[in-house]
C-alpha cells in the first residue's frame, strides 16, 4: 500500500467535509436560532411576569418554555451528531486501509 492512503486520506478528508461543509452551517444557524427564540421567550417572561401572574397564566408559559427547551434540544442534538460524525471521519478513514492490509 505505500504512501498511497496516506497521501488520499487529506484529499478526501477535504471533500467530504467541503460537501458536509452547508449541512454543519445550517444546523449551527438553526440552533442558533433556537436559542435565540428561547431567550427571547424567558426575556419578554420575565418583563411581564407580574401580569402573567395576576391573570393565572403561568402554566401555559411555562409550556411554552418547555416546548421552546425541547426545539433547542433537538436542534443542539442533531449539530453535535454531525460535528462528532466529522470529527470522527478521519479516524474512520484510516481504519479503513489499515484493515484492508
Amino acid at each position: 500500500l505505500g504512501l498511497g492512503p496516506a497521501l488520499l486520506i487529506p484529499g478526501i478528508t477535504y471533500i467530504f467535509l467541503t460537501f458536509r461543509a452547508q449541512s454543519q452551517t445550517k444546523n449551527l444557524r438553526e440552533a442558533e436560532n433556537k436559542e435565540s427564540e428561547l431567550i427571547s421567550h424567558v426575556t419578554e417572561t420575565v418583563r411581564t411576569f407580574r401580569l402573567i401572574s395576576d391573570f393565572g397564566k403561568s402554566s401555559s408559559v411555562l409550556e411554552k418554555f418547555l416546548e421552546k427547551i425541547g426545539a433547542y434540544n433537538a436542534t443542539i442534538l442533531a449539530s453535535l451528531q454531525l460535528g462528532g460524525n466529522n470529527a470522527k471521519f478521519v479516524e474512520w478513514l484510516t481504519m479503513l486501509p489499515i484493515s484492508l492490509y
